[in-house]
């Protein structure tokens, strides 16, 4: 009996640390600065201290995986509640030849900060500027073309809005002006898989779409681990005629390889023939694995 109670304690507290994993920000108390506060990197909560964390690159590994916060921030009201919170870019580097870039965001509540998760933008990338247009932060960097080598200097400018959800302390991409409509979510939505499901291979990918963002009828996606390593790719077909501005429904077969990570995002992106990257657009949905 007594071995039975230890048990259920034990898995009862392995079931409420994978719980506060996913919640974040529920957990958080608030720090004075944001340097301090915790954020979700890669899917696992991370404490800064005076902007740098060190990990254990995998369990019982020795080795040792860096977090730090690069370059210098943006102070701005990002939920325009009066106050300003911080927008700043991350890096991670486990000493070879990877640094993984995001970016996060520190919601202010009354003088407290609360991280949000970390979004992760590229791998070896050039950053550039962060700021603030049109009430929207934005962060601009450089990045390769998809068929270059790492040894090629990234020489693509890129530039990505955030959307935050401060009552959820999330952060997420936000597609600027697409064709004439701001909202990502006027032009594509995804049903199938929902946010952070769990997912294997073949994973089958349904929703809908505006007919201008497919082309000849499909549109590409793609599925990336948290390392930003590309683990499959794949078409999304239209399942009904797709000349026409309204929502045509799509469907999808993705085959992918095993992630060496817990958590990745699926990749959706508008079919651009033009090759202009203004007409660029995409959504990412968070997975894990």
């Amino acid at each position: 009996m007594k071995k039975f109670v230890i048990a259920a304690c034990v898995l009862a507290l392995i079931i409420l640390a994978l719980w506060l994993s996913g919640n974040i920000a529920v957990t958080q108390k608030g720090t004075a600065d944001y340097k301090n506060a915790m954020y979700l990197i890669a899917g696992k909560p991370i404490t800064l201290v005076d902007g740098k964390a060190e990990i254990a690159a995998a369990p019982g590994s020795e080795s040792k995986e860096i977090v730090a916060i690069f370059g210098e921030p943006i102070f701005k009201d990002l939920d325009r509640d009066g106050d300003d919170d911080v927008l700043f870019l991350l890096t991670k580097d486990s000493g070879g030849s990877g640094t993984f870039y995001y970016v996060a965001v520190a919601v202010n509540e009354n003088g407290l900060y609360k991280g949000t998760n970390a979004m992760f933008l590229g791998d070896r990338i050039a950053p550039q500027t962060i700021g603030f247009q049109e009430g929207r932060a934005v962060v601009n960097f450089a990045v390769r073309a998809p068929e270059e080598s790492f040894a090629v200097a990234p020489h693509i400018g890129k530039s990505v809005w955030i959307h935050l959800d401060a009552k959820k302390f999330e952060i997420g991409e936000w597609v600027k002006d697409f064709e004439g409509e701001a909202d990502i979510a006027v032009q594509i939505q995804v049903t199938t898989p929902v946010p952070n499901q769990k997912v294997s291979s073949p994973l089958i990918v349904k929703g809908k779409a505006r007919g201008n963002w497919y082309f000849e009828a499909a549109f590409p996606i793609a599925i990336i681990d948290a390392n930003g390593i590309q683990l499959g790719v794949a078409s999304a077909e239209a399942q009904s005629a797709w000349t026409t501005s309204d929502f045509v429904p799509f469907e999808a077969t993705l085959e992918f390889e095993k992630s060496a990570t817990s958590t990745g995002i699926l990749l959706l992106k508008k079919d651009n023939p033009s090759g202009l990257q203004e007409k660029d657009a995409s959504i990412s949905i968070p997975i894990s694995f």
